[in-house]
């Protein structure tokens, strides 16, 4: 965002538009009057500065209003270019605005599933007549087409739960991260790793070793397996010795992770179950705890007569 400037232009034009006399007067003038229909200029507020400036740095002459438009809270953002000349990236400098002023109103609002709509206005004072579009999209350095077809229009989804199972296999490399992340949140994983293993060798027979070791770190961390040992023999078995290797190397580390993650897991739960709270420096260490120091604790669980004899002598 543009440095704070600080000029006379500046505060005069702040320090009028502060008022909300001046400020009505203002827009009853010089909104459209589509806009002047729907505003509600007898609530128009300035939003306090100290909020709105944790997300944007408004220059010293910019302001932001808060508002009802047709009923719904909504904004004015009025700005000011005291320049000699305009500034061609004027509406990208709004659309800063508009998108820190929705950000601003959806952290005041939580629970609101809208943002709000907000009316732009830029006041200019240089000494040459403007020349520079005010629309944003003709910032945008592609065929005008293009800008129309896919600027502010509705995003393409592509939802991999309506992509039947056929069409992602046809495609080698883009379909089948989106296979594995279509699957991963099945109780077993195994069933869908061997539909896609002509795939991965395929893969790997084009060197890409690299994309094998993403998706087997992918479905390590976040899937499910009946059996982590058939995992990795299906997996070995598909592809070259070299990578392989390389792979079963790091599926190893993730399952053994894995396994102490879940160890880690259920000795707090029986440390809990066991004492009722315990402190967050006893939690720590748990969860620092290597293989044998894990298995440590755990004995002692069983042992101890209370918390403290359980960490006792602990280093």
């Amino acid at each position: 965002m543009n440095s704070i400037i600080v000029t006379p232009h500046d505060r005069i034009f702040k320090a009028s538009l502060k008022n909300i006399k001046v400020a009505r007067e203002y827009f009853e003038k010089y909104l459209p009057e589509k806009a002047l229909k729907a505003i509600n200029l007898n609530v128009l507020e300035p939003c306090p500065e100290i909020y709105v400036n944790q997300y944007l740095e408004l220059s010293e002459s910019d302001m932001v209003y808060k508002t009802q438009i047709s009923g719904e809270t909504g904004y004015i953002c009025l700005a000011a270019e005291h320049q000699s000349t305009d500034e061609v990236f004027m509406p990208f400098r709004m659309l800063k605005y508009d998108v820190a002023i929705w950000q601003f109103h959806k952290d005041q609002n939580p629970k609101s599933k809208k943002l709000p709509l907000i009316i732009n206005l830029v006041f200019y004072s240089g000494k040459k007549p403007y020349q520079n579009s005010t629309d944003f999209k003709d910032l945008l350095n592609a065929p005008k087409e293009l800008v129309e077809a896919f600027w502010a229009t509705p995003f393409t989804l592509i939802q991999a739960q309506n992509i039947p199972d056929d069409q992602l296999l046809l495609q080698k490399y883009a379909g089948i991260f989106m296979y594995f992340m279509k699957y991963i949140h099945e109780p077993d994983f195994l069933p869908y790793l061997k539909v896609v293993l002509p795939l991965l060798k395929a893969i790997d027979e084009e060197n890409g070793v690299q994309y094998i070791e993403a998706l087997n770190n992918y479905a390590l961390t976040a899937g499910e397996f009946s059996s982590t040992e058939d995992y990795v023999k299906l997996l070995k078995n598909a592809l070259s010795k070299t990578t392989g290797e390389k792979v079963m190397t790091g599926a190893e580390q993730l399952i053994e992770i894995g396994a102490l993650k879940g160890e880690r897991t259920l000795l707090k739960r029986q440390l809990v179950r066991r004492f009722g709270s315990v402190p967050s420096s006893y939690l720590e260490k748990v969860e620092n705890a290597d293989a044998d120091r894990l298995l440590k604790i755990g004995d002692k669980i069983i042992e101890a007569t209370n918390l403290d004899d359980v960490f006792k002598n602990y280093h």
